[in-house]
């Protein structure tokens, strides 16, 4: 599955995209990451790893995922 993310003007009335990372929001994303750990979902990016990232970020982090995943393993 594949999603796309479309930028939206900033808000008070809307929920923010970006991740705010602070003790609460940090736990809680360790709890969703080893939920994930147990399943056989892969997901990288943005969500996934709850950072804030560039594009040039994304590549590299794409690019490390995918060695780890495909070819690390063989």
């Amino acid at each position: 599955m594949l999603t796309k993310e479309y930028p939206l003007e900033a808000s008070s009335k809307k929920e923010p995209y970006y991740p705010i990372n602070d003790t609460k929001n940090t736990a809680l994303f360790k709890t969703y990451q080893d939920m994930a750990e147990k399943e056989t979902i892969k997901s990288g990016g943005r969500l996934a790893e709850y950072k804030y990232y560039g594009m040039h970020q994304v590549i590299v982090a794409a690019l490390s995922k995918t060695k780890k995943l495909f070819i690390e393993k063989s």
